[in-house]
């Protein structure tokens, strides 16, 4: 019974699990970054840029307070760009689209709930609670509302009342970096998560470690990977860190790992 166990069983489902777990992390990584590109929509200060709060977006830095002076010059659509907030970015539809796909992907990883853990089945969940409060479809809406013959204009027509909403999925983010952290999965996004984490932790030994037995083992990239070794044997060592930069130079092209320098 035990070896038919095994056969018919046990071997099935370990090849399914690792046919389904690395299309199911690449959907758990999306999600974390699209709530990261929804939390730098929050905190930009101009159109076509990316917020000036990646570090303390990354290293979960940012209060309630500063997500509602963020979202003090975004507003919903044009038509709420009134008085001091004529010039405020409209992102409204950003918003519905980016929570609109986080909602699909949640959706498609719950077809396989056997093959998650029950960690991520509950973070799955709240995010996927907190998207559902709002209703994020409405963004064509008008400023005026004209309903049963009156005329109601909002208080503030900006998105400060949603720095709950992001403040939560803020804080869930988190939940699922953890998770994502802990992963032994081979995955290249996940082990940069981890070097990036370990790196704003002042973690540098650790980071150190897992840098050089991944470029040891991998035949993908072993010079992006060196680069970043030396980033963060910089911080660690900066002395000693000179002799790998000397390396680098000599055998990369400089222009393509610019920013390091």
């Amino acid at each position: 019974g035990f070896v038919f166990w095994i056969i018919f069983q046990l071997i099935p489902l370990y090849i399914r699990k690792s046919k389904l777990r690395p299309k199911i992390e690449d959907d758990l990584l999306y999600i974390n970054n699209t709530i990261g590109h929804l939390i730098d929509l929050a905190m930009k200060h101009a159109e076509s840029t990316t917020s000036m709060f990646y570090k303390e977006i990354s290293n979960y830095e940012l209060t309630l307070d500063d997500l509602h002076i963020g979202l003090m010059n975004k507003s919903l659509n044009q038509s709420f760009l009134v008085d001091d907030f004529s010039d405020n970015i409209v992102i409204g539809e950003l918003i519905y689209k980016k929570t609109k796909t986080i909602n699909t992907k949640i959706d498609r990883i719950f077809y396989f709930n056997d093959q998650l853990s029950a960690a991520e089945i509950l973070v799955l969940e709240k995010i996927h609670q907190a998207l559902y409060k709002y209703h994020f479809s409405d963004f064509n809406r008008p400023y005026v509302d004209t309903r049963d013959g009156g005329r109601y204009v909002p208080a503030d027509p900006s998105l400060s009342y949603l720095r709950y909403f992001f403040f939560e999925i803020y804080q869930l983010k988190k939940e699922l970096e953890k998770i994502l952290i802990s992963s032994r999965a081979n995955n290249k996004s996940i082990l940069f998560i981890k070097l990036s984490y370990l790196k704003n932790k002042n973690k540098f030994s650790k980071a150190i470690k897992i840098l050089k037995k991944e470029i040891k083992n991998t035949k993908d990239d072993p010079e992006h990977l060196r680069w970043i070794l030396f980033s963060i044997s910089y911080l660690s060592d900066r002395k000693n860190s000179f002799a790998l930069l000397k390396e680098l130079l000599s055998s990369s092209n400089i222009i393509t790992y610019r920013s390091y320098l």
